[in-house]
């Protein structure tokens, strides 16, 4: 079981591992996006769906 991991790279890139964890059966991600304030975490959480979404 993995309880931690990082997603770097491109967004294409990061969006492909996405999908290799969801084709391998993995059905909850749990997020801490990055950010120093509240906002830029939003934004960060926001795209991290939309990437999500597209995998």
């Amino acid at each position: 079981m993995v309880l931690a991991t990082t997603l770097i790279g491109t967004e294409e890139m990061v969006r492909r591992r996405l999908g290799v964890w969801r084709d391998a059966g993995v059905d909850t991600v749990r997020l801490h996006p990055a950010g120093e304030t509240l906002d830029d975490r939003l934004q960060t959480l926001g795209r991290a769906v939309e990437l999500v979404r597209a995998a």
